[in-house]
């Protein structure tokens, strides 16, 4: 495809897992293969708004982008030095960007809520204080887009609200994920309607219940079976499983100028994929246990 349009996603683990993003490919795919868009997976689990700076040459600024998408802000909330800092951080971030890459447009997205209000076996606890943190960097995001234009991508509140009036009747439901944070496959597809609508690609409104918003959901999946959506989304998730080797690969950067005692993470991780075989799975080996110790 002769691609006409760059949009590249800055983010954590939501967008690394993938999960919206293969929506999104299809999308253009299919239904939109006129606008020729490109999308770059930027994501690394983990990230900050203060941590992923020292990343953006190779992860974003490579690429040229026409577009760049920031959604970070959930493991903020979970560091609270870094909470307390998250405008001064996210300001940092914006200015580093926009001098890298002054023809791009912005597009702000408010992050994905920790549904504390899910009554959930996380292993986590509820933390209230996260959702909290949550709602302030959602308002921070929509005062900065009022002020510095570009575009919003406002996830924050369409997801809170849709869960809090599912859980009226279902308090297990959440699109948030059973770990309170990662958006599964009906939250991915609920994330992938918003970012279209919001970005002026495609109308949606928010379904008014769970089994209207499957449904949707499962005529989605049918009219997107063809060949190109599928091609399309095996690439979207070969990217993401490109994004956990790019993952380790900078953890491992950073622990390079750390104690031995940091690589005990990393060894458990290692050990996790004794037993199973595929290029993917020895290619992460051959990361962990090329890579030298301190």
């Amino acid at each position: 495809m002769d691609y006409q349009r760059s949009i590249v996603f800055l983010g954590d683990s939501i967008t690394h897992q993938g999960r919206y993003l293969r929506y999104l490919a299809e999308y253009f795919a299919e239904d939109a293969p006129e606008t020729g868009v490109r999308l770059w997976n930027a994501g690394v689990g983990g990230d900050r708004t203060d941590l992923c700076l020292a990343r953006l040459a190779r992860d974003v600024d490579a690429h040229k982008p026409d577009d760049i998408m920031i959604l970070l802000g959930m493991n903020d909330c979970m560091d609270e030095k870094a909470s307390a800092a998250f405008e001064e951080h996210f300001t940092a971030l914006a200015a580093r960007l926009r001098a890298a890459n002054p023809g791009a447009r912005f597009i702000w997205a408010t992050p994905t809520p920790y549904d504390s209000e899910v009554a959930a076996s996380a292993d986590d606890g509820p933390h209230p204080e996260r959702a909290a943190a949550l709602r302030r960097y959602a308002a921070y995001i929509r005062e900065w887009h009022e002020r510095e234009g570009g575009m919003l991508v406002d996830f924050h509140a369409p997801m809170v609200a849709f869960n809090r009036d599912a859980q009226k009747t279902n308090p297990s439901f959440s699109l948030c994920g059973p770990d309170r944070v990662h958006p599964q496959e009906l939250g991915g597809y609920f994330m992938a309607r918003v970012f279209l609508r919001d970005a002026g690609f495609l109308p949606w409104r928010e379904p008014e219940s769970v089994a209207v918003l499957e449904a949707e959901m499962a005529k989605w999946r049918g009219s997107h079976s063809t060949p190109v959506c599928r091609e399309a989304a095996r690439r979207a998730e070969a990217e993401a499983e490109g994004r956990t080797l790019h993952m380790i690969r900078w953890q491992l950067e950073v622990l390079q100028h750390r104690d031995a005692d940091d690589f005990v993470a990393l060894e458990a991780l290692e050990r996790s994929f004794e037993g199973r075989h595929g290029e993917f799975e020895d290619r992460v080996r051959r990361y962990l246990r090329e890579w030298p110790r301190p």
